[in-house]
């Protein structure tokens, strides 16, 4: 690696920590969504299912999957894949270790911490397609001010959507990684690896 390329490496990791601190601005301004009378909540519907699965598995561990209180009066299997709320539960439980705080505090964090993460994958996507440095200032610029990403990441949406583009862009750029040398055993392993996991998070 030429001294260039490692000059390269560490901007574009002081990139995706500048801009994800400014993507937590933006994505915890309206704290109101996950903070109501002095408690922390999820925000929207699809987030209290989500968390009802979570925080249970973080008190009980497993994982809920059949749910007597929907579909009444005989109750349903749940359809959601296992994964989501598995890795959510995991987290949160380490974070109680070591933090301290409540579960429900944790939860409704992880969505805009978890924009570090997209924009790292987002990076190695624009570095798998040789997109230059500026450009790839660009390409974040784009994913902060983006509505769409700014609402999947929301304080309190605790739903599987955020995390969905995370294998969304894992895939995207482990599979072109793969195809631009197709003897790679590792490109390959890992590309099945994303392809399938990304089925536990959400099956379309």
């Amino acid at each position: 690696m030429t001294r260039n390329q490692t000059t390269f490496i560490y901007a574009d990791i002081l990139l995706c920590f500048i801009a994800a601190f400014f993507f937590y601005q933006l994505t915890t301004w309206h704290i109101e969504f996950a903070f109501f009378n002095g408690e922390y909540t999820p925000a929207f519907p699809d987030s209290f299912y989500h968390a009802t699965r979570i925080l249970d598995s973080v008190k009980n561990g497993g994982l809920i999957q059949f749910d007597p209180r929907i579909h009444a009066p005989e109750g349903s299997w749940i359809s959601w894949p296992w994964g989501y709320d598995w890795l959510m539960a995991r987290i949160v439980s380490i974070g109680i270790i070591l933090t301290g705080m409540s579960p429900t505090k944790i939860l409704v964090h992880i969505p805009p911490l978890w924009g570090l993460i997209n924009l790292f994958s987002l990076i190695y996507l624009c570095r798998a397609l040789n997109i230059s440095f500026a450009y790839r200032v660009l390409a974040c610029f784009c994913f902060i001010f983006l509505p769409l990403n700014q609402q999947i990441h929301l304080i309190g949406r605790v739903d599987h959507h955020f995390m969905e583009l995370t294998m969304v862009l894992l895939s995207c750029t482990l599979v072109l990684k793969w195809f631009q040398d197709v003897s790679s055993k590792y490109f390959a392993v890992l590309s099945g690896i994303i392809l399938g996991a990304s089925l536990t998070i959400h099956t379309s």
